[in-house]
């Protein structure tokens, strides 16, 4: 596994006017302040960010900036989800997840502090106007009867904004990641490298591999925001170019990182195969041009079309 191309910075660099543009915002009056916008500006702006950052890295540390790829995800696509929804309800969800954390924090906070640290004052209290059961109430009333939680699962909200695609990234990128922040054996197995019997254990071992799974699929995060909120970031002609660039970019990596590598199984890597015919290279045009939503959903409707 290699580390993405030393071109990779440059590529993203031609983003920065554009993610300049995107960060910034104008705060109105406390009840007026559009909190979904915001949302969405913040999480873009995080999105490229944290891409410019691995990018610019040396690899042997990536591991530990991995599970922010979990994060980002999560973020899409709940704002993929709420931008569904009247711009009024959005309001109301975003505004009451803001008030159910808050007032899930300070409780565990005051909890913690009182516990191992009863010296130190810690902000205390409740949040105004904030009712736990109205939430649920919401979804009930909108599509989610028998919800017992706050918010859907981020998996079925994937589902019910981009059917048959979504959902598929989020399995990926969940699976890819959970065995970064849960316990996980195999994981921790695989940092131990050597001429067998003798093996030395360090995340460093695997760097190239995360640094190459941050990189990549951070920067095809970053170009399912710009095709999937197209409209609200308000690209330009000459901002699509440079998405199509990274787009480009992305594409013509070698090997996209796997959850399960030749590597570990301590198998031969097969060599690159070659696009087996015309539909797919088709395909692959389509991404280029329309981008990676557009190229799997154009494979959904061929495939079922030949059922």
């Amino acid at each position: 596994m290699t580390a993405a191309t030393s071109d990779f910075p440059v590529v993203l660099e031609r983003l920065q006017p554009l993610t300049d543009r995107v960060a910034k915002a104008t705060l109105s009056p406390k009840n007026d302040i559009d909190l979904f916008t915001h949302c969405l500006k913040a999480s873009f702006v995080k999105t490229y960010e944290f891409v410019r950052f691995v990018a610019e890295q040396k690899p042997d540390d990536a591991f530990f900036f991995a599970a922010t790829l979990r994060g980002i995800t999560e973020d899409f696509i709940s704002l993929r989800f709420l931008s569904n929804l009247p711009a009024s309800d959005r309001q109301l969800v975003c505004d009451y997840i803001t008030k159910r954390n808050y007032a899930k924090k300070l409780a565990q906070q005051e909890r913690f502090f009182g516990t191992f640290r009863p010296h130190q004052p810690v902000l205390r209290g409740q949040i105004q106007d904030y009712d736990p059961t109205k939430l649920q109430a919401y979804w009930q009333a909108n599509g989610w009867p028998n919800l017992r939680r706050d918010m859907p699962p981020t998996r079925e909200m994937a589902r019910r904004s981009d059917s048959g695609l979504l959902e598929v990234v989020y399995d990926f990128v969940f699976r890819l990641t959970s065995s970064i922040v849960h316990f996980d054996p195999s994981i921790l197995l695989r940092f131990g490298w050597g001429e067998v019997p003798n093996i030395t254990f360090s995340a460093r071992n695997l760097g190239l591999y995360y640094h190459a799974m941050c990189t990549i699929y951070g920067g095809y995060l970053l170009c399912l925001y710009c095709e999937a909120f197209e409209k609200e970031i308000n690209l330009s002609e000459k901002e699509k170019i440079s998405v199509g660039e990274l787009r480009k970019h992305l594409l013509r990596s070698g090997r996209w990182p796997e959850m399960v590598t030749y590597e570990e199984m301590n198998l031969p890597v097969p060599k690159p195969s070659v696009w087996p015919h015309i539909l797919v290279r088709s395909i692959y045009d389509l991404m280029l041009q329309d981008g990676f939503l557009a190229g799997a959903r154009a494979i959904i409707d061929r495939e079922g079309g030949s059922q």
